[in-house]
C-alpha cells in the first residue's frame, strides 16, 4: 500500500490534480493542527487569500521559482497585495513581469511579514490549480529578443549539457556530449554555466551569466535542448522550443506522458529507456535533428 507521499507524486505524475489536492489537504490538516510536522518549507496555514497582503518565499531552487512564478498574477488578483521574495539571480527578471506583485531579494529584504505567508511551490494547491490552467499560462514570462532566427544560414540550437553538482546524474557524458554534437548544418550555442568544454559550438555562457540576458538570447534560438536543470524552466516559461533530455527517473513535474507535460506545451522529452543509458537518448534527437523535426 502506498504512503500519502508516493500517492500524492502518483497523482502529480498523471495529471490527476483534484486527488494530488485532496491528499494534500489530508496532510496539511494533521500538520496545521500539531500532529505533525511536515517539511519545514511549507509556509501556509490555509487561510483564505482574498483580500490578504501575501508573502511569498522561495525556499527551493531557481527551477522551482520559475516554473511556479505563472501562479502569481491570479493570486495578485485576489489578494490585496503581494510581496514575492526571490533568489538574487531572478529579482531583475521578474521584476519586470506584469502581475509579479513586489518583487524582492530573499536574502535581504525580509523586512516585513505578511497576513498570509505561503512558499513558492505551495501556489498550485493553494489555487487548486488544474492542469488546463496550467498549461493556458504559458508564456508567462516574456522579455526582448536577443538577435533573431530570421535569415540565419542554420538553425540556432541552444545547448545546456550540464545540471548543477546537486544532481550530477541529470548530465550528459563527455562522449554522449560530442556525439550530440555531430549533426550537420547546425549552430549550436553552449549556454551551460560550467567549465569550459571543447565543442562545436559558439560559447555564449558568459553572455548568458545573467538569467535576463538568457532569456532574451534563448528567445532568439530555434530550439533549445537541455538536460533537467533551470534553463528548461526559463525557456519552457518563455513559451520557446525546448526538448528535454530525462534521466530513466525523472522528477514527478514531467508527468507519466512520454514526450509531453501540460506545464510546458512548447515542450518534448527525450526520456532515458535505461538508468545512466544517454546513448539511445542522443540517437533519437540526433535523427530529430537531422529531420529538421522542431
Amino acid at each position: 500500500m502506498m504512503k500519502p507521499g508516493e500517492r500524492w507524486e502518483a497523482a502529480m505524475r498523471s495529471g490527476d490534480l483534484n486527488e494530488a489536492w485532496r491528499i494534500t489537504d489530508a496532510l496539511e490538516a494533521a500538520r496545521r493542527a500539531g500532529d505533525s510536522a511536515g517539511p519545514n518549507h511549507l509556509l501556509w496555514d490555509g487561510r483564505a487569500l482574498k483580500g490578504e497582503r501575501v508573502l511569498i518565499r522561495c525556499l527551493h531552487g531557481l527551477g522551482d521559482t520559475i516554473q511556479f512564478a505563472r501562479f502569481v498574477p491570479s493570486l495578485a488578483s485576489l489578494a490585496k497585495s503581494v510581496r514575492f521574495l526571490v533568489q538574487p539571480c531572478l529579482v531583475e527578471l521578474l521584476h519586470s513581469q506584469a502581475g509579479m506583485g513586489s518583487v524582492g531579494n530573499i536574502w535581504t529584504d525580509f523586512h516585513e511579514r505578511g497576513s498570509v505567508e505561503l512558499e513558492v511551490m505551495e501556489l498550485a494547491y493553494a489555487l487548486r490549480a488544474t492542469p488546463s490552467e496550467i498549461a493556458a499560462a504559458v508564456p508567462c514570462l516574456r522579455v526582448d529578443r536577443d538577435g533573431g532566427r530570421q535569415g540565419a544560414a542554420s538553425p540556432r540550437i541552444g545547448f545546456v549539457w550540464a545540471s548543477s553538482a546537486w544532481d550530477r546524474s541529470r548530465s550528459l557524458d563527455p562522449e554522449s556530449l560530442q556525439r550530440m554534437l555531430d549533426v550537420p548544418d547546425v549552430e549550436f550555442f553552449n549556454l551551460t554555466q560550467a567549465a569550459p568544454v571543447e565543442g562545436h559550438w559558439t560559447d555564449v555562457s558568459l553572455h548568458t551569466r545573467d538569467v535576463r540576458a538568457a532569456a532574451s538570447f534563448m528567445c532568439g534560438l530555434d530550439l533549445i535542448i537541455a538536460v533537467d536543470t533551470f534553463a528548461v524552466h526559463l525557456a519552457g516559461s518563455l513559451g520557446c522550443p525546448v526538448w528535454v533530455l530525462l534521466r530513466r527517473h525523472a522528477d514527478w513535474r514531467w508527468g507519466a506522458e512520454p514526450d509531453r507535460t501540460f506545464w510546458y506545451p512548447t515542450a518534448r522529452l527525450f526520456r532515458q529507456d535505461e538508468a545512466r543509458d544517454w546513448v539511445r537518448v542522443v540517437e533519437r534527437v540526433r535523427k530529430a535533428l537531422i529531420r529538421r523535426d522542431f
